[in-house]
């Protein structure tokens, strides 16, 4: 038998499938990635012009050039320039102040769906310092957590209950028609940057009654039944 559960949020009345969540933010990938090909061929249009020659003479006081014609340069050579002519090159503007600025902004924007902060989204936490760093993951951690939620209720708990009932005619267990056993699902932690705060919070909270060692081993994705006699045994 195959079980199939299809999760999404329902955002309107009949709405029978999901949408993206990052939807409304794929257009900034079309439009960044103009930005980086625009920079680019700017930067190309420049370095393909080696030297340009100007003047300030009039046209009968200096040797005649036709307009665009070009001179070959001999690599590590001294080459003389026309009479009344100056060699200079242009100044590339590209990328400028504004492109890494640019970048970050569209980075930022196609991670807020998510509520994924700029550093995780970029890969990139040069910037930031270590309170930023560990504040700005807030709202993406309290998301996941919703989301785990959300998908315990809708996906984990109708398997279970599915599964439970098979299990109960395949191995003689006593069910309780309507009821299945008190249960628990034990999602990965999220990462902790400093594990020396974390472990005396945890202690805190153990002493003042705020949490248990079986909350404390959940919350770590760890099962309690599982690790104490493991604690014991070591």
């Amino acid at each position: 038998a195959k079980f199939v559960t299809h999760w999404y949020k329902l955002r309107r009345p009949g709405q029978h499938r999901g949408i993206p969540e990052c939807t409304s933010t794929l257009n900034l990938g079309a439009s960044a990635r103009r930005w980086r090909e625009a920079t680019v061929a700017a930067a190309e249009n420049i370095a393909d012009f080696s030297l340009f020659i100007k003047t300030q003479f009039e046209p009968d006081e200096m040797d005649s050039v036709s307009p665009m014609s070009t001179l070959d340069i001999q690599k590590r050579m001294m080459t003389a320039l026309p009479m009344g002519w100056d060699a200079g090159q242009m100044k590339a503007e590209h990328p400028n102040a504004t492109y890494e600025a640019f970048h970050r902004a569209q980075v930022s924007e196609q991670g807020r769906p998510k509520n994924m902060p700029h550093n995780l989204a970029a890969g990139d936490s040069s910037d930031h310092n270590f309170a930023s760093g560990k504040l700005d993951f807030t709202p993406y951690y309290m998301q996941l957590d919703v989301e785990r939620e959300d998908g315990s209720d809708l996906v984990l708990d109708p398997l279970f209950e599915m599964w439970f009932e098979e299990a109960s005619l395949r191995f003689g267990w006593v069910q309780i028609p309507g009821q299945v056993p008190a249960h628990i699902w034990d999602w990965p932690s999220h990462p902790v940057a400093d594990e020396g705060a974390k472990a005396e919070a945890n202690k805190t909270r153990m002493q003042t009654g705020q949490a248990t060692l079986s909350t404390i081993y959940s919350e770590d994705g760890l099962d309690f039944e599982d690790e104490l006699p493991q604690m014991a045994n070591d």
